[in-house]
């Protein structure tokens, strides 16, 4: 249980470096109602985030249990070399096509709570389907031990993992003032700049971790 604990929170912490999500509550921290906005973009992002995540290990743990009802230590690190290797694809076409991405890391065009909410929520939709780390975690506590209420808690963490960096963005925004505003007005645009290579960096070093870990299970 310590094991998938510490690697739903490794995993969710690096997946919440996403540019999608903190693009847009950056900027939100740069407008005159940013406590509003903000909390209602993230809470957007978790709703969703969660609920795609329960969903899946409700649809999923059928499928796990039909092709592996008690997968081996290999197939396991089976699951984590592919796992991996794919993510590294991911990170490479990310790379190739960081012109497109860069494009879609866009500030909105409203900043009103309920606005902000909607967003959240649709970046999530939009996103989940592509969410190969959270997948990845969902599959690896779908075939656990643990009880349903104890997974549903892990989905919950993760999520939790997931929103985190933008709880910390409302609490740098809340506690700075002003002279906060202009730090994250500086981390904002430095993101929209790098998001490319912000994306394509998380996804590569969570597939390299993925493939060694399972290179190392399997040797």
């Amino acid at each position: 249980m310590l094991a998938l604990l510490a690697l739903v929170v490794s995993v969710g912490l690096a997946d919440s470096i996403n540019p999608s999500t903190m693009a847009p509550a950056l900027y939100y921290a740069t407008t005159g109602n940013a406590r509003s906005t903000l909390t209602s973009f993230a809470v957007g992002v978790f709703l969703v985030y969660f609920a795609g995540g329960v969903l899946a290990l409700v649809g999923g743990r059928e499928l796990v249990t039909s092709l592996a009802p008690h997968p081996s230590a290999r197939v396991k690190h089976e699951v984590e070399v592919g796992g991996g290797l794919l993510l590294l694809g991911v990170a490479a076409s990310v790379w190739l096509m960081r012109a497109r991405v860069a494009d879609q890391v866009v500030k909105p065009r409203e900043a009103r709570a309920r606005s902000s909410l909607a967003l959240g929520a649709a970046i999530m939709a939009v996103e989940l389907p592509t969410a190969f780390p959270y997948f990845a975690a969902i599959a690896a506590i779908s075939a656990s031990r643990t009880s349903i209420v104890a997974q549903l808690g892990l989905i919950g963490l993760y999520s939790l993992m997931f929103v985190l960096p933008l709880v910390g963005i409302l609490a740098a925004r809340t506690l700075a003032g002003a002279r906060g505003e202009r730090v994250l007005q500086s981390v904002r645009t430095w993101v929209q700049r790098n998001a490319p290579a912000v994306l394509a960096g998380t996804l590569t070093a969570i597939g390299l971790a993925g493939v060694v870990f399972g290179v190392a299970g399997l040797a």
